[in-house]
């Protein structure tokens, strides 16, 4: 018996076979753009996390998160709020400290925001929780990543 090919259009950005993930960007081409747009991830893990904590009370707000792809070779920063929806920021810094980027996504209202992705190494992952009702605030950033 003969095997059919069938022709296969595809209408998202991001191809699996076998578990396998192609990226659509590696390294620096990864530079700036949106993890999820360019599927990156797919096979993320979470190198590193930290705390966040308010600047006052040293409560706990959230946590920031060092995502990292090794399809893409590229990271990105996760901020996610345990204290409801509120003002988030992700981004992250080079080896000098010095701010990559500040571009973050996340829908209005939710607990979470994500960053874009940098694919020169090292870099740290930092985030921000700000309390609108009380006007309390707490940043934490992750150590540095080296792929």
């Amino acid at each position: 018996m003969k095997n059919k090919l069938k022709k296969i259009s595809l209408s998202s950005t991001l191809l699996f076979m076998s578990s396998q993930v192609f990226a659509l960007c590696t390294a620096t081409e990864c530079n700036g753009r949106d993890p999820v747009d360019w599927g990156c991830y797919a096979d993320a893990q979470t190198v590193s996390s930290e705390n966040i904590k308010d600047s006052v009370t040293h409560n706990v707000l959230g946590y920031v998160e060092h995502r990292y792809s090794a399809a893409c070779k590229a990271a990105w920063s996760r901020t996610t709020s345990y204290v409801g929806a509120q003002n988030l920021s992700s981004w992250l810094r080079n080896s000098s400290d010095k701010t990559i980027f500040d571009t973050y996504y996340g829908l209005r209202n939710t607990t979470w925001s994500y960053g874009d992705m940098w694919g020169s190494f090292p870099n740290k992952a930092c985030g921000n929780v700000r309390l609108s009702s009380n006007n309390s605030w707490g940043v934490a950033c992750t150590g540095y990543y080296q792929n």
